[in-house]
């Protein structure tokens, strides 16, 4: 039996592994976010949005889609 990587998970119908990419690094997310903030003039009050929207488009770039 093959060992299975971290990255994949079995196929619902347990026939072959699905790579899954892993998700975002606090620290990758944390940069990415700052850079929003930085881009839209430093104006404080969005850090939730900036986090989220730096999540969602890290999540994309490591899935391979935008």
């Amino acid at each position: 039996m093959k060992k299975q990587n971290r990255n994949q998970k079995l196929h619902p119908n347990g026939a072959s592994p699905v790579t899954t990419a892993q998700p975002p690094t606090i620290d990758e997310i944390r940069i990415r976010a700052h850079e929003i903030f930085q881009t839209r003039g430093g104006i404080p009050g969005r850090e939730l949005e900036d986090w989220l929207l730096a999540e969602q488009e890290l999540r994309h770039q490591l899935a391979g889609t935008k």
